[in-house]
């Protein structure tokens, strides 16, 4: 009876302690910003959902397929779990990363055609507990994806997670988007407009851009 007691308490147990994290990572521009434009632009405005059970040790992929990519999980995979702790006066903070790497071979398209890469995945799926409490916000994925052992080339894809219910006016703005030449331009025109501003402000600056920027920006600083 008494065996039959500790079986039924341990199982009571497990179940209680055993949990599904859900991860939902609604994709920006800005979080796959050092991957190219015609690499990235199917994946801003969808949604990385990656669900941890507790029980299995296991990260299940439920993400559309063109993500995969960029989390380097088709389907599971088992998850190592790092607990750190840091004390405060009146509480703790307990941070979770659940981590795991994979290295998969994967055909790409270049000018002489295609071959197959090594890719290797370093990723982190990190949630916080503050007093006894997880926090919704401070829910994140990070993934470092390293083509043939290229470390300088290496691509990071950070996003976050919060748990909170994802609308369509957050869809509909992660999915705006440029090519990397729009890019360039516009980082191009905001240097020259930051230069010429500076100008108009300490007088140095040459009469081509004051007619160019000064009807806009003069009436800011003077």
């Amino acid at each position: 009876m008494r065996k039959l007691f500790f079986l039924i308490l341990i199982l009571y147990n497990h179940n209680v302690f055993a949990e599904i994290v859900k991860f939902n990572c609604l994709i920006y521009p800005n979080d796959l910003k050092n991957i190219a434009f015609e690499s990235r632009k199917d994946a801003i405005g969808k949604i990385a959902k990656l669900n941890i059970n507790t029980e299995t040790n296991e990260i299940i992929n439920k993400s559309d397929s063109s993500l995969n990519i960029f989390l380097g999980i088709d389907d599971k995979i088992k998850y190592d779990l790092k607990i750190k702790e840091k004390k405060f006066p009146d509480y703790k903070v307990f941070t979770e990363y659940y981590t795991y790497e994979i290295i998969r071979i994967l055909p790409l398209t270049t000018t002489s055609g295609t071959k197959d890469f090594e890719y290797k995945y370093i990723a982190s799926l990190k949630r916080v507990k503050n007093k006894n409490y997880y926090q919704t916000s401070l829910r994140t994925l990070s993934v470092r994806i390293t083509v043939n052992d290229n470390k300088m080339e290496s691509m990071y894809v950070r996003l976050n997670c919060p748990d909170k219910e994802i609308t369509a006016d957050q869809i509909s703005e992660a999915k705006k988007d440029v090519s990397d030449k729009e890019l360039l331009a516009q980082q191009k025109k905001e240097k020259e407009k930051n230069q010429c501003i500076i100008g108009i402000k300490k007088g140095t600056t040459n009469v081509k851009c004051i007619k160019k920027w000064e009807k806009k920006y003069k009436e800011s600083f003077f």
